[in-house]
């Protein structure tokens, strides 16, 4: 209620671009963060009564996911998305991960992760909490690789030990498996080039903060 503009009695936003990844935030309120539709937060949000215009809810499907995957090339990946909707999971991609991480770690006893939604986006009565927890691992991971966390943060995160950790992402990777090459190259072109290409069209670059740091450490140890 604080952002409601006196003037108007409407509430105006503001949408930045943030410097060091391209991509856009909102502020004053965050319009882009509401809980979803089932509880009812956006109910909140209306035009005046005698506006012609439309509300417009609107997302990038798997964006994160859809960037790995053109980096690296992954097939498993791209297949998934060039695909569109999966047979047994749909869209859902989380649950696909968890899936094949779950094949990944135990073979022919695995268990089929069930997706959490049918393809027509109602609940499937089979979606178990196990499932739900794998998928929630799997989606951890995928989010966390892709803004650059490492087997702590993820320790910490899943409330799970290194050593378990561990074998979730070699899992992962396994799954996926140009994703880990791609990552140590990106990693090797950082520590030598002290910089991260963010976007070949504009040449805009994240340059590593650290990188003299480290150099630093490394000739006076």
């Amino acid at each position: 209620l604080k952002y409601i503009h006196p003037l108007t009695g409407r509430i105006h936003p503001s949408f930045v671009q943030l410097v060091n990844t391209g991509r856009m935030a909102c502020r004053a309120p965050n319009m882009q963060q509401l809980p979803n539709a089932v509880t009812g937060h956006r109910n909140c949000f209306t035009l005046p009564k005698t506006s012609v215009n439309n509300l417009l809810v609107s997302d990038f499907s798997n964006m994160e996911v859809r960037c790995l995957a053109d980096a690296s090339g992954d097939e498993n990946m791209l297949d998934f998305l060039n695909d569109g909707q999966h047979p047994l999971y749909g869209a859902d991609f989380h649950s696909y991960s968890a899936n094949r991480m779950e094949q990944a770690m135990y073979g022919a006893e695995a268990k089929v992760v069930q997706p959490k939604e049918l393809i027509d986006g109602t609940k499937k009565p089979e979606f178990t909490n196990e499932d739900g927890e794998k998928r929630s691992a799997s989606k951890a991971f995928t989010f966390g690789l892709a803004f650059g966390k490492g087997i702590k943060a993820f320790s910490s995160d899943l409330r799970i030990s290194e050593e378990e950790t561990e074998i979730f992402l070699d899992s992962y990777y396994a799954s996926y498996p140009k994703l880990q090459p791609w990552f140590k190259k990106q990693h090797k072109l950082v520590e030598e080039n002290g910089y991260i290409l963010i976007d070949k069209l504009t040449d805009f670059r994240w340059f590593d903060e650290g990188k003299e740091d480290r150099e630093e450490d490394l000739k006076t140890a």
